[in-house]
């Protein structure tokens, strides 16, 4: 754990740039829609001890961190913002095989009973998993009482995903080590996941220059009701000005045994009667309900397209009956004519 070792949370610059070979920075955000920096540290492990044993496999440390002023954690009477373990959240190893991808993973965190040096990896113990098989951690950037360390009451966990799933059910740990200090040089101290799936968009580490292809995080900004709109199955959604939307209710439709039998009561508007019968309460696209038409202010229902064909039909029938009566006209005028 070199770069652990490295870091001190009092200083400016907690990490010194020739301590670290790659970075990457995501913003997350907290139980209140404030944003914060996560940065992710990587660095080969030279352990000649560690090369030697690793058979081939490449071993990296990384760190995640926070700014150490928002580190909100408070362990043993002490917080944790005015230590040198300030902003360290989490911290462990990957393992790559020789294709370079991603075979194994360990990942710590601070200890609920850590006191002392906040940076001995004794203090540092095999991580919990969300429930999904990732490694968790928090930072209790609230400044929560019952929020400083992944197992507290209120604690605000964040899952790490660097490209495997624990799919142990729990998910589990494959024998693993007391705390961080347990893992000396020796390679076959690292531990990792009992059963792991690897995601196609994983963590590698091959002979190429260093980057970030993919990141992602689900939290959201504070956001206010910017409008509300209604979907084909009449949900009315709640839209935020953070992009996030909210169902609030659904519209119910009424259908009547005999449609015949509603009152007219103006425009598009009806009401049940006794030959209507009583109503079906339903949502729309179920059953025998149609769909809502959103943005759509409906002021009849008649089929325009198809009255026009009936009313063309109609005057061309018109039309034929006007002639029959001219061409009789002409005829009884003729007869008229033939008597005189």
């Amino acid at each position: 754990m070199a770069m652990m070792q490295n870091w001190d949370g009092t200083e400016e610059t907690p990490l010194d740039d020739s301590e670290y070979a790659y970075q990457s920075t995501l913003t997350v955000y907290d139980e209140a829609g404030g944003s914060h920096d996560l940065t992710v540290y990587f660095d080969p492990v030279q352990d000649a001890t560690v090369v030697s044993g690793a058979g081939g496999s490449t071993v990296w440390e990384y760190m995640v961190t926070c700014n150490p002023s928002e580190d909100g954690r408070t362990l043993g009477g002490t917080d944790l913002n005015t230590t040198s373990g300030a902003g360290l959240l989490m911290t462990g190893t990957l393992t790559f095989d020789t294709s370079g991808e991603m075979v194994g993973m360990t990942a710590f965190t601070l200890d609920a009973t850590a006191a002392g040096d906040f940076l001995d990896p004794a203090n540092w113990t095999p991580a919990e998993f969300s429930e999904e098989g990732y490694p968790i951690f928090t930072a209790n950037f609230s400044d929560s009482d019952t929020g400083d360390y992944t197992g507290d009451t209120d604690a605000v966990n964040i899952a790490l995903d660097l490209g495997l799933r624990n799919t142990e059910s729990p998910p589990t740990w494959d024998t693993p080590t007391a705390n961080a200090a347990a893992l000396g040089n020796n390679f076959a101290n690292l531990f990792s996941f009992t059963e792991f799936e690897r995601d196609v968009d994983a963590t590698t580490s091959f002979e190429a220059a260093f980057t970030t292809l993919y990141q992602a995080q689900d939290g959201f900004a504070t956001g206010y009701l910017q409008d509300i709109s209604v979907d084909r199955d009449g949900v009315i959604w709640a839209n935020y000005t953070n992009g996030q939307t909210d169902p609030l209710a659904i519209i119910g439709l009424a259908d009547f045994y005999n449609t015949q039998g509603l009152v007219l009561e103006g425009g598009n508007l009806y009401s049940q009667s006794a030959n209507s019968g009583l109503p079906t309460i339903g949502m729309a696209s179920t059953a025998r309900f149609g769909n809502i038409q959103p943005n759509t202010l409906e002021q009849s229902n008649v089929d325009m397209a198809t009255e026009m064909v009936r009313l063309i039909t109609i005057q061309r029938g018109y039309s034929a009956n006007g002639k029959v009566i001219t061409t009789a006209d002409s005829m009884l005028q003729e007869a008229i004519s033939l008597k005189r």
